[in-house]
């Protein structure tokens, strides 16, 4: 067993070094000529301010001033270009009163969104997001979008509205309907086909578009408190114990997916995830009465329950603050329970008669039974969620819902709350 253990560590340690070694990409230094690279750079949804790039065995860390560009393969690339960008910040709750002038300029990796004659790039500042495009020998140009508010309405600035007009018209395009020009918004998404358009690029060009993450998948930790809120009385006595279950605290773990929505200006995404917990019930009661100087009766009478769920869960997730460095995040939505191994309900009872003149038991009486609990329900769900970078830290609650079957003699619902750490894989 060692041995293999360290034959498979030995495999993964050498495939992981010769993996290393391979070009991952490349880099396009000055003057333009293309070089395979292993390529690694911080992947925070910003723009790289530099990349560390191992060519030939030698690790160099690149800024914009340094190459013209790089890539990673397949379909991600990047060009150093040196942009102006107006400073305004365009969430709703921090813009300004009156549209801003302010200008800023650097050199900056620009992500390309689609190549051709008229390139559209994107730069995504932890402020907010930009588009360029720039025309063949011509410097890139911002597509200029902004937003003013006050207390009576939120306005938005349409200029790249027009200057993409300007665009269609200057290569005898046809313009956009008024509705269509309406209907536009500021993301790559509905930006790109335009500019398909331009280029004179179908869909399916040969040339693999660059579009933002829209599908991520990650993990999730935490703990989830359970409650049960309903008391009961028991089965197996008259007169009955009553039965309150207390609440517990237990793990809870699973995968997520998340899906942006495209010409929602990254404001909606759908959420889908699969999460493993449990719910795990004991408790006990007893009395004793007494028959005469020298007999007692002494009743005992035990709940418990141990239930493994897979909860999926399906929520629109409504990001309060796109382009933020820190996203707040609301998920009203609903979840499929499964009930894994459909443990049920089960009941033990058992009275004991007793003589304390010689401690002799005269009598015990036993009784036990199982009272069925469901293998499948459904219930809704409201989760909040902080979200910067990779990490996620969300919190869920899930109202009561039935476990028992309808035809069960004791009824019992479970509340949910969890309290997860998430992490994006990709």
């Amino acid at each position: 067993m060692r041995n293999t253990a360290f034959t498979l560590l030995l495999l993964c340690t050498l495939c992981g070094a010769a993996a290393a070694q391979s070009p991952n990409g490349y880099i396009v230094r000055l003057p333009a000529d293309t070089v395979p690279a292993f390529l690694r750079y911080k992947k925070s949804g910003l723009k790289p301010d530099a990349i560390l790039a191992t060519v030939n065995g030698v690790t160099e860390q690149l800024t914009p001033a340094d190459i013209a560009g790089f890539g990673i393969f397949p379909d991600l690339h990047y060009r150093s270009r040196s942009v102006r960008y107006h400073t305004n910040p365009i969430e709703y709750n921090r813009a300004p009163a009156v549209f801003s002038e302010e200008v800023n300029s650097g050199n900056f990796f620009l992500q390309l969104v689609e190549d051709g004659g008229v390139a559209l790039y994107e730069l995504i500042l932890p402020e907010r997001h930009y588009y360029f495009y720039e025309e063949k020998g011509t410097n890139p140009v911002e597509l200029l979008y902004r937003v003013r508010t006050t207390m009576a309405e939120t306005v938005e600035d349409g200029t790249y509205k027009t200057q993409l007009n300007g665009l269609l018209a200057k290569y005898g395009l046809q313009l956009p309907s008024a509705r269509e020009q309406q209907q536009l918004t500021y993301d790559d998404y509905a930006l790109a086909s335009h500019f398909r358009r331009i280029n004179r690029q179908p869909a399916t060009s040969s040339y693999s578009r660059v579009r933002k993450r829209q599908i991520s998948g990650g993990l999730l930790l935490g703990m989830n408190r359970v409650w049960l809120p309903d008391t009961f009385r028991g089965g197996v006595f008259d007169p009955p114990f009553f039965f309150l279950f207390p609440s517990r605290l237990q793990w809870v773990a699973g995968v997520q997916f998340q899906y942006f929505v495209p010409g929602t200006r990254n404001r909606l995404a759908l959420e889908l995830q699969a999460v493993a917990t449990r719910v795990i019930a004991d408790q006990q009661q007893a009395d004793t009465a007494r028959i005469d100087a020298a007999t007692y009766s002494l009743r005992s009478e035990r709940y418990y329950m141990k239930n493994q769920l897979i909860f999926l869960n399906l929520a629109p997730a409504l990001v309060l603050n796109p382009g933020g460095k820190v996203q707040y995040l609301l998920k009203p939505g609903g979840s499929l329970a499964l009930s894994v191994n459909n443990s049920s309900l089960g009941a033990a009872g058992v009275r004991t008669t007793l003589r304390y003149d010689n401690g002799a038991v005269i009598q015990q009486v036993g009784d036990y039974f199982q009272v069925a609990s469901r293998y499948i329900w459904a219930q809704l769900q409201l989760g909040a969620a902080l979200q910067y970078q990779r990490f996620r830290w969300e919190t869920t609650w899930y109202p009561p819902a039935q476990l028992m079957q309808k035809t069960a003699p004791i009824q019992l619902s479970a509340g949910h709350l969890t309290t997860t750490l998430g992490y994006r894989l990709f």
